[in-house]
């Protein structure tokens, strides 16, 4: 395993970055954080922390993140453009991982943790009632469903090329659905039309991460060889199905209307829409609803065994913890 004294944290102000920034802290781990935007005044009264300015997408950033990661033991790479984008995920999530990877070239850091997305997986290949795990089929980059698939994809293929190349240990962490008290999607759920939320069935695992144990996940990745190159899901033991998730959205003051339409009849509806596309909503478009709305299973064995994280707390619980207490 190696000691490991220091971590390089990219996106570290951001809402995952944050909550591992306190994990690494809470495992007595230094942290040099990349910033480029508001970061919680604590870390100033914190001398394991060293916070770096820098936006990675710059063209003029190299020497500063070279500097930053020269005692780095290793480095999370948690930045990116989380909307689906083309122009920001060029920008913050293709051309910020190119930057990074040429200013690691030579640096000491001998593994690699890739902060990735469960939307990678190709969901046409699997039915439903099926299950999604690492052995599960990705998209091709040049045909991925959306902007945002496509992104994460190339982002994995570039870590993957330079750990390789370079003979460092690489986790891509493909996180679930990450939550918190203070955050929760509903792109799971349905689709909102203003004060209306159409909601499509009400089963299925919906794969979920508290921000805690995301961040838990990270840093135990962080303390652990992958021995090579090694994809692993990131999701609670508590995945709740799609009907608790919507209880939990009507608790937060969610939608005032609901509609209910099941996944068979969406799909009837997206297949119709093909011809158009361009311009129907998201969940009109049968691979966007395959990879969000199928009544699938998500298992995280897989996460177990390699990084021995667990959590008793039930969903509802965890729900109730805001992302500054979360880890």
């Amino acid at each position: 395993m190696g000691d490991v004294n220091r971590i390089l944290v990219t996106g570290g102000a951001g809402y995952l970055g944050r909550a591992i920034v306190s994990e690494a802290r809470k495992n007595g781990i230094a942290v040099t954080a990349i910033v480029r935007s508001k970061y919680p005044l604590s870390w100033k009264n914190d001398d394991g922390i060293r916070i770096v300015n820098a936006d990675l997408a710059e063209f003029d950033v190299q020497e500063t993140l070279a500097a930053a990661a020269s005692d780095a033991d290793v480095i999370v790479h948690a930045a990116g453009h989380m909307g689906n984008e083309k122009a920001p995920h060029d920008r913050d999530t293709l051309r910020a991982t190119d930057h990074l990877l040429k200013a690691l070239k030579n640096a000491p850091a001998r593994r690699f943790v890739l902060v990735s997305s469960m939307s990678v997986y190709d969901y046409l290949t699997v039915k439903p009632g099926g299950t999604v795990t690492e052995a599960t089929k990705v998209e091709a980059p040049d045909k991925a469903r959306d902007v945002y698939t496509a992104s994460k994809l190339r982002q994995e293929h570039l870590c993957q090329v330079f750990c390789e190349q370079d003979g460092r240990g690489l986790w891509m962490l493909r996180i679930g659905l990450v939550y918190s008290k203070d955050q929760l999607s509903t792109a799971h759920t349905g689709q909102q039309f203003g004060p209306v939320m159409v909601q499509v069935g009400k089963k299925g695992e919906v794969p979920v991460v508290h921000v805690h144990m995301a961040a838990k996940a990270i840093i135990a990745a962080v303390l652990t060889d992958p021995n090579g190159t090694k994809a692993l899901n990131i999701l609670d033991d508590d995945r709740p199905s799609r009907l608790r998730v919507i209880d939990a959205i009507g608790d937060k003051g969610g939608p005032r209307f609901a509609v209910q339409v099941s996944f068979p009849t969406a799909l009837v509806l997206a297949k119709l829409a093909r011809p158009f596309a361009r311009y129907v909503p998201g969940l009109l478009k049968e691979r966007i609803l395959r990879a969000r709305m199928m009544e699938l299973k998500y298992p995280n064995d897989a996460m177990h065994k390699a990084l021995n994280v667990s959590s008793d707390a039930t969903f509802e619980e965890l729900m109730k913890i805001p992302a500054e207490d979360a880890a």
